[in-house]
């Protein structure tokens, strides 16, 4: 957002201001929701989401078993973070809000649960949740959090719990899709951006699997005790993790007749490299993940520009061929199978793919 120019100097842009959807799953939806319902700055959101991270984590006593985080804390502190920006309060459902926010969490029994800042005959959450209250439902996930009960629009209750953390509701951007599709259903999609929280260490994956497998004896002595992973698991999760593609692939097969009946425009997916020994409770380990990311966005910067992000499929098709990625290639080839066409500086999209090693892809 560094490069958006605002009205006044050295003002920072909003991404309310410039994007008519934010949305997100987990921990992302809580920063979807301090973004578009709180409508703060990308570096306000980060200070926050620091302040949060660090101030959830079970430090009662040492060898606790999972959760991981305090699901009373969190509610807490999003609390105390609203009522900082906005002393009044801030309803979740705004009808004056011109950005459509909307964050998934995950039902315990099975399906995804999209809780709306505005009114949809699609919306199965009470209109008296509160921000708090759906930060709270979003993140909860085995290992993570407890468990958390929201209110019905039916007057029933919702159990929200993610059992298949850490392959559970990873990327919404499918979702988001069709529920965007149902917002503007006459509207192309100019630009989805999808910010992932960065690849895992296939050593790490271990350690986050037993976040899910508490021990089996008293929680006091479970500091000495070993826990055990099972095999099935721990090979799907190597499988899904070490090659994120496989999700998306998923995702993006589910729907392909969802995604040909929308006009999309450029797909992009930022995703860090992984951050060895970085799990979800370093919220001191901020320069080392810093440092990965600032690389990521250098080894990018060249080819990140506005005809980029707003110009249309064809030209991500370069960026795609650029850095070898598949996924979007496969995704974009469903609007457009010309590759021979050239960008603003005379290249197409096989001399980008030549230039980076990526000749061999198929496309």
């Amino acid at each position: 957002m560094e490069g958006v120019p605002t009205g006044q100097k050295g003002e920072e842009a909003k991404p309310c201001d410039h994007f008519r959807c934010i949305t997100g799953a987990g921990m992302g939806g809580v920063l979807a929701l301090l973004l578009g319902c709180l409508k703060l700055t990308v570096s306000q959101s980060m200070s926050e989401y620091w302040k949060l991270s660090s101030l959830i984590l079970q430090k009662e006593w040492y060898g606790a078993a999972p959760p991981l985080f305090d699901i009373r804390k969190l509610e807490m502190v999003m609390d105390q973070i609203v009522r900082k920006y906005y002393p009044k309060g801030l309803p979740l459902k705004d009808l004056t809000r011109e950005t459509k926010v909307f964050v998934y969490g995950v039902r315990k029994g099975e399906g995804v649960v999209c809780i709306r800042t505005y009114q949809s005959p699609d919306e199965e959450v009470s209109d008296i949740t509160t921000i708090p209250q759906a930060a709270a439902a979003i993140s909860a996930a085995r290992g993570l959090f407890a468990e958390v009960v929201l209110p019905a629009a039916n007057g029933s209750n919702i159990l929200f719990l993610d059992k298949g953390y850490p392959l559970g509701l990873i990327d919404p951007t499918e979702l988001a899709v069709r529920e965007v599709e149902k917002l503007f259903p006459d509207e192309p999609i100019h630009a989805i951006i999808s910010i992932g929280a960065g690849d895992i260490e296939v050593d790490d994956i271990h350690d986050l699997l037993l976040l899910a497998y508490p021990p089996p004896f008293l929680p006091t002595f479970s500091m000495f005790q070993r826990r055990r992973v099972p095999e099935d698991e721990m090979s799907r999760a190597k499988e899904w993790l070490r090659d994120p593609k496989k999700i998306y692939d998923t995702i993006r097969n589910q729907h392909k007749r969802s995604f040909r009946s929308i006009r999309l425009g450029p797909y992009r997916r930022l995703q860090i490299e992984p951050v060895k020994d970085v799990g979800p409770n370093d919220f001191l380990s901020v320069k080392e993940v810093s440092e990965k990311t600032e690389n990521y966005l250098h080894g990018i910067q060249r080819h990140m520009t506005q005809s980029l992000l707003f110009g249309g499929a064809l030209t991500v098709l370069h960026w795609a061929a650029w850095t070898g990625d598949g996924a979007t290639l496969d995704l974009l080839s469903l609007t457009t199978r010309d590759l021979d066409n050239k960008d603003e500086e005379q290249r197409t999209p096989i001399s980008y793919a030549a230039e980076n090693g990526h000749e061999g892809r198929r496309y």
